[in-house]
């Protein structure tokens, strides 16, 4: 009885003084995502919502959010980016042998994961141990994604700061690369950039780019860093910035984009050239969607009709449209 009552006092002790001690020491577990820069727009904000419904490129992210993942560590901002682009992509994925998994016996379902993704192939190219320590520069994650069976990848450095026409021509190849992406079936941009020239905590980073807005000229990018940022729409000129103005610590290179394609589809190289947006309402071939936004800041999305057939990026299934209304559109 003695026992048990000192467990008590003791545990009443410990609560008390959590009470009057630093936040950080005694609720570390209650610690919310980093505030965005004032020149980002959160996805789940009711204006970074809008802004993706008004997107006339936006399928991308409808593949790419069925299958996002937050990287598992500080060091794999690559591999999370690439295990959610090569699951986007038409290409063979890894089947989990049996002994990782005991008592699981249908494995004949492949998907690719931050451990699968590393096999004999990359660690030819990347070793793993390199990449738990200092991460991967821009020329070594499209080496990386490249050496995945049926995968083509290729790095884009941005030009470094120059004149006001070089950075003009710099920013144009960088708009042209990234759209091209966007608009071409099996075709995906993942953007190496630094944080610290977009305003947010942070150095060198690698996510997914997801979807455009034409007239805002925006991008928007699935942060694979979920515990810090949410996924933010960033202008194409802010963003490019951030992958010239500074150059990485190992390579001395600017940073830039990884193009990533299925090579089925395009052989040893993606078309050239962003293709044609589809018109409003049609977004390539996913169902048009509207949006209802309460006073309270909630949105609510609706699926308005299916388009039948549509250009650029193939059509979506409704699992995935309605998926997606689930996840972002349905927010207090």
């Amino acid at each position: 009885m003695y026992s048990w009552n000192r467990r008590v006092r003791v545990s009443v002790l410990v609560l008390v003084s959590c009470a009057f001690l630093s936040p950080q020491l005694c609720q570390c577990r209650q610690l919310k995502e980093l505030v965005l820069p004032d020149k980002l727009i959160a996805l789940t904000s009711t204006e970074g919502q809008q802004l993706f419904l008004e997107a006339r490129l936006r399928s991308d992210a409808v593949l790419l959010l069925e299958h996002f993942t937050t990287q598992i560590n500080a060091a794999f901002c690559g591999p999370a980016s690439s295990s959610v682009v090569l699951n986007a992509l038409p290409v063979p994925r890894p089947v989990q042998p049996p002994e990782l998994n005991p008592g699981l016996n249908k494995t004949q379902y492949g998907y690719y994961t931050q451990d699968n993704v590393f096999d004999d192939s990359t660690e030819a190219v990347v070793p793993k141990s390199q990449v738990q320590k200092q991460g991967m520069s821009l020329d070594e994650l499209a080496r990386f994604l490249a050496a995945h069976e049926g995968v083509g990848a290729s790095a884009h450095h941005s030009t470094k700061p120059g004149t006001d026409s070089e950075y003009a021509q710099g920013l144009a190849v960088f708009r042209s690369t990234v759209l091209s992406a966007l608009s071409a079936p099996d075709v995906f941009a993942i953007v190496n950039f630094d944080r610290g020239v977009l305003g947010e905590v942070g150095g060198g980073h690698h996510s997914p780019v997801a979807a455009y807005h034409e007239a805002s000229d925006s991008l928007l990018v699935l942060d694979v860093s979920r515990y810090k940022y949410t996924a933010w729409w960033v202008k194409m000129a802010d963003l490019y910035a951030s992958t010239q103005q500074t150059v990485d610590s190992d390579t001395k290179l600017t940073r830039g984009l990884v193009v990533v394609w299925a090579r089925v589809r395009y052989g040893d190289a993606p078309p050239a050239g962003p293709g044609q947006l589809a018109p409003a309402g049609l977004d390539n071939g996913v169902p048009a969607l509207a949006v209802s936004c309460g006073k309270d800041g909630s949105c609510v999305g609706i699926l308005r009709a299916a388009a039948a057939g549509g250009s650029g990026k193939a059509g979506m299934s409704g699992y995935a449209i309605s998926w997606l209304c689930v996840a972002f559109f349905v927010v207090g």
